[in-house]
């Protein structure tokens, strides 16, 4: 009997998209609005409480935890725009910021980031076998 082992590492393709998809959160943080960039900062990347911060802030925990979870619910809608599983379906905005906040955040964020090579590279939808 031979015992065989998967390999760990990504397939190139993988290694892209994954690649990619990290560029694009750290420039869908970069693009929120300064308070929520500054509080995703500190409480992933600083680790640091809500309720530390809270009182760094002068704030409620109650108003950072709020402001936290719409700037997770604003850089899904960017990911979502981008990365959409089918993109022919409308897309759904979570975040509950106004629209023109909304758009401007998005537009933002397609400008920070070159708009992604997944899409082109990796089409979704039915492949086409054309005749050369």
């Amino acid at each position: 009997m031979v015992d065989t082992l998967a390999a760990e590492t990504l397939t190139p393709e993988h290694s892209v998209l994954a690649d990619e998809r990290l560029q694009y959160l750290r420039a869908a943080v970069k693009s929120l609005p300064e308070r929520m960039r500054y509080v995703v900062e500190e409480i992933y990347f600083g680790d640091r409480t809500v309720k530390d911060l809270a009182a760094e802030l002068g704030s409620t925990h109650a108003a950072v935890s709020q402001q936290r979870s719409e700037a997770i619910r604003l850089m899904r809608d960017g990911l979502s725009a981008h990365y959409a599983d089918d993109p022919e379906q409308p897309f759904q905005p979570q975040s509950r910021i106004t629209p023109r906040r909304r758009n401007d955040y998005l537009t933002e964020l397609s400008e920070s980031t070159s708009g992604g090579i997944t899409r082109a590279v990796f089409p979704r939808g039915p492949i086409l076998n054309e005749a050369v």
